[in-house]
């Protein structure tokens, strides 16, 4: 059997078409493609801290804040059409990559979570867009427009081209069990510190000695759990000044003394030997990785 000129052509032509397809899909699924995406998401999220800013602006404005009395909608004249243009086009963008990967990789595309993020997220651009237009609840299109936000789950794919960003993932997965054990050993120690002092505190708050504004300080730092939980991570993390002075201030300097032996125990101590392991373990996870 001798094959004709048109069967050689015709399976010539078989051939280019299934080398250009194996071609086309190894530049979609390649780590260069994956690099680009990233690159524009990171423009897409700067795109977005714009928008919030420029609605800051407008909101500051609204209210009389001090120093916003330009109305940004005439400074910026075309703020609000550049926005709407660049939504559309990172929508399209981003909608002809998501169906250029499902028609090369097909039902493949399905079995990866991060391809139903990008599906769930290009589905929920176009309708805030659409929604722009309809009398919809402000508030619904803005937790539109923060679904966006899950496209930067997509730079997770970007281990495959940064070592780096691979070792840190690497790291973060594995202590992640360090960390719940550290955030329980923390909360234990926080509440049961707060609850002493909330409780040595509760007769100076209902006392009516006449000093009613410093009795609304203690409260504001001390009145409940809620605060004085936030009050105890404020101490252990933040500024622990205020917190302290104002007991030292109005009720007795005796607390001085426990606010420092808290700081040098907890503070110092207990974060320390935290902080050492998560570096033990990240130690651990960079030398596996070598």
């Amino acid at each position: 059997f001798v094959p004709t000129i048109e069967e050689e052509l015709s399976e010539e032509l078989g051939h280019q078409e299934s080398h250009l397809r194996e071609r086309m899909k190894s530049i979609f699924l390649s780590t260069n493609f994956e690099f680009v995406i990233a690159m524009l998401l990171i423009v897409n999220l700067l795109l977005m801290a714009a928008q919030l800013q420029y609605h800051g602006f407008v909101n500051g404005h609204a209210i009389g804040y001090p120093r916003y009395a330009t109305n940004p909608e005439t400074a910026w004249p075309y703020a609000a059409d550049i926005f709407f243009g660049a939504d559309v086009l990172f929508a399209f963008l981003f909608t002809v990559e998501m169906f250029w990967r499902l028609l090369k990789i097909r039902a493949a595309f399905f079995k990866h979570c991060l391809n139903w993020v990008d599906f769930l997220v290009v589905c929920s651009s176009w309708l805030e867009l659409f929604a722009q237009a309809l009398p919809i609840s402000p508030t619904f299109l803005r937790l539109l427009r923060l679904g966006k936000l899950l496209r930067a789950l997509r730079v997770v794919r970007m281990s495959q081209v940064l070592e780096s960003l691979q070792l840190l993932l690497k790291c973060i997965y594995a202590s992640l069990r360090i960390l719940f054990w550290s955030l329980v050993l923390l909360m234990i120690i926080q509440c049961s510190a707060g609850m002493t002092i909330s409780y040595m505190l509760s007769d100076f708050m209902v006392t009516d000695d006449g000093n009613e504004e410093a009795r609304f300080q203690v409260y504001h730092y001390y009145g409940t759990f809620s605060k004085t939980l936030l009050t105890m991570f404020e101490v252990l993390f933040a500024n622990w000044a205020p917190a302290c002075r104002v007991l030292i201030d109005n009720v007795s300097e005796w607390y001085s003394v426990a606010f420092i032996v808290y700081r040098c125990f907890v503070g110092f101590a207990v974060l320390n030997v935290v902080n050492a392991v998560f570096v033990q373990s990240t130690m651990k996870v960079a030398l596996a990785d070598e």
